[in-house]
């Protein structure tokens, strides 16, 4: 490409209709507001189309604010487990938000003993409404959500794992490359953008968002792939390339009739059983250099 701004032009242009095939926010549902004593709440709308507002109390949440270095605001909610030794960074699909996540994130964190910690993409939820979510956009946010693990919530890095279902692969990986954690899960994750769409690519574009099957081969902490063999979305092949290219794959879960949102809901026993195996693995090896199980 071109250093002239024409160059510039174009890859404005092609992020923009990128991010339109990517991102699809749902409706705003949720919101984060002060009582009393200063302390963010999370209020949700229960029904849609209802008007009705609702305070929502679940065990061992709190919900916070978060500037990126963007200079935007995200919201982010904390499931805590008492006495939890690791905590899983959520990067959530496409189509969903941490409002409507918040029941399975606490059902993770109570299932696992671990603390979940929860960041909104810019442009969900209850950002600001004048914000689009774009590729770039999610990696500021990811690494302010990291950040804020390690300040404000005392974590360890080498006790985080970055968990990044669907869309929310790319956004896990990059930080994966770049920060030290102790695990990554993909769950129903892409190659990357232009290979959901046109399957038969081979080659990375510099166009392509979210080129997971390269980046993957970088990174150095144990990467658990789980995906559903009738995933029509994104086919169970991503998982398997990704899986294989991963420098420390460990064995992958594929689930015989899950589909691409399915797994947690409709598969949780196999699901949450691979998840206790990979903690207990990670627990075991501390220190110790993993080769990949997935070729």
């Amino acid at each position: 490409v071109s250093a002239t701004g024409a160059g510039d032009d174009m890859g404005g242009t092609v992020a923009k209709i990128g991010a339109r095939l990517a991102f699809h926010p749902p409706p705003s549902e949720y919101w984060l507001q002060e009582d009393e004593q200063k302390k963010l709440q999370l209020w949700v709308k229960e029904y849609e189309l209802s008007q009705e507002q609702t305070l929502c109390a679940i065990p061992g949440m709190t919900a916070h604010w978060l500037h990126t270095a963007a200079g935007h605001r995200i919201p982010t909610l904390m499931f805590r487990y008492p006495g939890a030794e690791w905590t899983v960074l959520h990067s959530h699909a496409n189509a969903t938000d941490i409002g409507q996540m918040r029941e399975l994130y606490y059902e993770m964190a109570s299932t696992l003993n671990v603390n979940v910690f929860a960041y909104e993409y810019t442009g969900y939820g209850p950002c600001d409404p004048d914000l689009e979510p774009s590729e770039d956009q999610t990696y500021s946010d990811i690494q302010a959500a990291y950040q804020q693990l390690l300040d404000v919530h005392g974590s360890l890095p080498e006790r985080i794992i970055a968990y990044g279902q669907s869309i929310g692969s790319g956004p896990t990986l990059k930080l994966a490359t770049e920060r030290q954690l102790g695990g990554v899960v993909l769950l129903s994750a892409i190659k990357s953008g232009l290979r959901v769409i046109r399957p038969e690519t081979e080659t990375s574009w510099w166009f392509d968002i979210y080129p997971n099957i390269e980046r993957i081969r970088s990174v150095e902490c144990p990467v658990l792939c789980i995906h559903g063999v009738a995933d029509e979305s994104v086919p169970i092949t991503h998982g398997i390339e990704l899986c294989k290219a991963a420098a420390h794959g460990v064995t992958p879960l594929w689930i015989n009739d899950a589909g691409h949102n399915d797994i947690q809901l409709e598969h949780a026993e196999p699901f949450y059983s691979r998840l206790k195996e990979f903690l207990e693995f990670l627990k075991s090896r501390e220190g110790v250099k993993c080769e990949n199980k997935c070729s």
